[in-house]
């Protein structure tokens, strides 16, 4: 506990890690930006999953601010991460016409979602092959 720095990530909040180590059977995660180190499990729980570029591909995850706008009719519900499961709902909404900044995009399967800068969670860009999220340029 003396090892704590006070600094919290959330769920479905992304890293970039620079070195991977074990300790008494659990493993851990040096933060890139030098914050310290995360659990990547601990008592046999994942705490954290890896998301990777592929080379041959375009890349899964960027960082970065884009603008994008609601563009479809309905409200559009925010994930505490980037999933369209239903467990990871928030109750936060955006509504239809609404400009919010985005600090992060991930692929998960053909699925793309982007971060709210502002850290309320994430947003899906398409769902049912219909656009929800359109970038603003």
């Amino acid at each position: 506990d003396d090892a704590r720095s006070g600094l919290v990530l959330g769920s479905g909040d992304c890293i970039a890690v620079d070195e991977r180590c074990s300790v008494a059977g659990a493993r851990f995660l040096k933060l890139a930006d030098g914050r310290g180190w995360v659990f990547e499990t601990k008592d046999r729980l994942v705490v954290m999953s890896e998301v990777r570029a592929h080379i041959q591909e375009p890349r899964d995850f960027a960082r970065g601010l884009w603008h994008y706008s609601v563009v479809c009719d309905d409200d559009v519900e925010i994930r505490a991460g980037p999933t369209y499961s239903d467990e990871a709902r928030t109750g936060l909404m955006l509504h239809p016409g609404d400009c919010i900044p985005v600090d992060e995009r991930c692929r998960v399967g053909a699925a793309w979602f982007l971060r709210l800068a502002d850290g309320r969670g994430w947003v899906f860009e398409t769902k049912d092959s219909r656009h929800v999220m359109a970038q603003l340029r």
